[in-house]
């Protein structure tokens, strides 16, 4: 794993890092945590300069800028920050069984995520699947939407890869928020309520439904207030704990 080149070269361009500290843990993975204690609200935690971000190209007029990232990944050989990420295994793992396994309200959801993901497919072709497969998710599970200087409103289209951010665990009960400063041009984490020393970082993705994280993402939460539908006991009756992240909140 390329975990120490990349906070090497991380700490090496100047963001200052002296609030976090990346941590392990086998219920919720990679994950940020409070070096300090951080008690006034809208204290800075985090923050990361444009110019670490990860764009697309926009080289080809026939790819979205989501499949521009995914070729970008693919031929990338020397950023300690794509090297890391080959060391991470972002696959849903309900890619990897047959969907009549899984609860219906789950199956429309999954057709069009894979509808979408073939598509992609279809037009990158020079990788085999595997290759393509990794670096698909690697997008999907981490991609930030920023505002690209195009004239396409699609979602494929404005969105960014930023290092170390990704490090940040989604919570619906989050201790910070997240936003682009565009006086500072940096993408800052800040305290929405007090953080103890070792307290992991946390901001809310989106509100998404348990649906849509265990399609997206590969796991779900136990007590989630956006949810539409309970999918939970069906999945564990489906899928070992090996198979599915099922995270308390």
């Amino acid at each position: 794993m390329n975990l120490d080149k990349f906070l090497c070269w991380f700490n090496s361009t100047g963001v200052i890092t002296e609030n976090v500290n990346v941590c392990y843990s086998d219920s919720s993975g990679f994950g940020l945590y409070s070096r300090r204690s951080l008690i006034e609200k809208n204290s800075l935690v985090l923050s990361i300069p444009e110019n670490l971000f990860i764009k697309p190209s926009f080289e080809n007029n026939n790819l979205t800028g989501f499949e521009h990232l995914i070729i970008y990944l693919l031929e990338e050989k020397s950023n300690p920050y794509v090297n890391f990420l080959r060391s991470i295994q972002p696959i849903p793992q309900w890619c990897l069984f047959s969907n009549d396994k899984y609860p219906r309200q789950l199956l429309d959801k999954m057709k069009k995520h894979l509808n979408k993901y073939n598509l992609s497919r279809i037009k990158i072709q020079q990788y085999n699947d595997d290759q393509f497969q990794w670096a698909y998710y690697i997008i999907n599970t981490r991609c930030v939407h920023f505002p690209m200087d195009v004239s396409s409103k699609d979602q494929d289209n404005n969105l960014c890869l930023i290092p170390y951010l990704d490090f940040v665990n989604h919570s619906i009960e989050p201790n910070t928020m997240s936003n682009f400063n565009s006086l500072t041009r940096s993408y800052e984490i800040r305290t929405i309520k007090p953080i103890d020393i070792n307290e992991q970082i946390t901001f809310l993705y989106n509100p998404h439904p348990n649906v849509d994280l265990f399609i997206e993402y590969g796991f779900v939460l136990t007590s989630n207030l956006y949810n539409q539908l309970n999918i939970e006991n069906e999945l564990e009756q489906i899928l070992s704990n090996e198979k599915i992240q099922i995270i308390q909140s």
